[in-house]
């Protein structure tokens, strides 16, 4: 019993060092980023400030956080096209077959995104 839950303890180790060793390649390139469950409709932020990732949130409402970024993001006339494309209750009917869907707005900064 004892040799099992060490087992265990090592497996959940190693997947967690696999994370991580992914998780530090990206933090030179990118200051956040977000762990999106879309069976849960939550989200979890990491923030590097040093080269590393550290978790800063818990997990959060996917849905809030989206109609959050199209606010502070997007140009005021692209926002309800975004918000639809945004809508993760309807993204599986959306993706279909399809490996990826992508939709160009405006930022409020006047740039082409």
């Amino acid at each position: 019993m004892k040799q099992d839950l060490h087992d265990d303890i090592s497996r959940v180790k190693e997947a967690q060092d696999e994370q991580m060793k992914i998780i530090r390649s990206l933090s030179s390139i990118f200051f956040a980023l977000y762990y999106i469950d879309l069976e849960a409709y939550t989200y979890r932020e990491f923030v590097s400030t040093d080269g590393t990732y550290h978790d800063h949130s818990e997990e959060k409402d996917l849905g809030s956080w989206l109609n959050d970024s199209v606010d502070s993001f997007v140009a005021e006339d692209y926002r309800s096209v975004m918000r639809i494309f945004t809508d993760i209750e309807t993204l599986d009917e959306r993706l279909g077959e399809k490996q990826l869907i992508i939709q160009e707005y405006l930022d409020v900064n006047e740039g082409l995104s």
